[in-house]
């Protein structure tokens, strides 16, 4: 390995997966998309998202192995693989792209599995997101759960005895805010002293905004570069979700002691399972707001569960989850 050249292909990646490239050895960062570009409507397009990433081909540096952000970002370097067939690709598996095949239409699926035929090896970031891909693979693909950055998170207090609840991302439909909310108001009709924080300024942000301003108990905060005082102010975190691979978030609110409640489409429900099977909710209203009855009328020892969240999530620390995604990525390649 100490010989061989790695690149990583996503410039804008994720401090998580930037970080764990690193560990590998990786000290180059290529674009996927060109600045030229990079523009919102390319990427929010499917087809000119991969159409303009083949002129990338020319920038991207000579390497023994690529690690792709994404399958679906995969063309430019399996362009030069087709030239070159001693290159390795491994692919981080922690999106929609193998959910969503099985919505796609015909076209499109034949597109991405065949993206898929050239690739070496994948790393999952979690076991449901690698359960759905091994359905339509036959490719090696094991586990890395994501680390927390726990140095920002250090010594902040959880009052359980605060009525309020948080959620991250969004909002959008994708992240199920809009069935959240309609569940919070039901509830707070009845439960009056709660309030709810949206963090997230995504597309659906000043349209939800508007739609529900007079709702004094919903704050929409926006984009929160630190969102500490926002752990600090809630004793619940929701994360309902119509789609999510992973929910990072889910994480980082556990760490802190949160109590974490989240749709099965969540990603990281396998770990919010080890503290409490029935935060783990079919996605619907009547869901939400039956589960948050059930932690007001005190059937829940929260703060029992809350430390529970804390000790479940210790051992995803940067350090060891960094250690075992080298490990991970060996394996990987030693069966290419």
């Amino acid at each position: 390995m100490d010989n061989l050249k790695i690149v990583y292909i996503e410039k804008k990646a994720h401090k998580l997966h930037k970080e764990f490239a690193k560990s590998v050895g990786v000290e180059e960062f290529s674009y996927f998309l060109l600045p030229i570009f990079d523009r919102e409507f390319i990427r929010r397009n499917a087809i000119l998202h991969q159409i303009f990433s083949m002129f990338s081909i020319f920038f991207i540096p000579k390497a023994d192995i690529y690690i792709v952000d994404a399958i679906n970002k995969s063309l430019p370097v399996i362009i030069k693989k087709i030239f070159n067939k001693n290159i390795k690709i491994v692919a981080i598996n922690s999106n929609s792209f193998f959910r969503d095949l099985e919505f796609d239409k015909k076209i499109v699926l034949d597109y991405k599995l065949w993206l898929c035929k050239y690739i070496d090896g994948i790393i999952s970031t979690t076991y449901e997101i690698k359960k759905i891909a091994d359905k339509y693979i036959n490719i090696k693909n094991e586990v890395v759960y994501p680390f927390i950055d726990t140095k920002r998170l250090e010594n902040i207090k959880i009052d359980y005895n605060k009525k309020a609840i948080l959620t991250i991302g969004g909002p959008s439909k994708i992240k199920g805010t809009d069935i959240l909310i309609e569940a919070f108001i039901g509830f707070n009709k009845k439960y009056k002293d709660y309030k709810l924080y949206i963090i997230g300024e995504d597309i659906l942000y000043n349209n939800y905004k508007k739609r529900y301003s007079e709702y004094k108990n919903i704050i929409f905060t926006g984009y929160e570069k630190d969102i500490r005082k926002y752990f600090e102010k809630s004793s619940i975190y929701i994360q309902p979700s119509r789609s999510d691979a992973a929910g990072m978030a889910v994480l980082e609110s556990m760490y802190c002691g949160i109590l974490p409640i989240v749709s099965k489409n969540v990603g990281l429900k396998e770990i919010v399972e080890k503290v409490e099977k029935n935060f783990v909710i079919d996605l619907s209203k009547k869901n939400i707001v039956g589960i948050l009855e059930s932690i007001e009328k005190k059937e829940y020892n929260i703060k029992e569960l809350g430390e529970k969240a804390k000790e479940v999530t210790k051992k995803y620390s940067e350090d060891r989850q960094k250690e075992k995604f080298k490990k991970v990525f060996l394996s990987v390649l030693r069966n290419v």
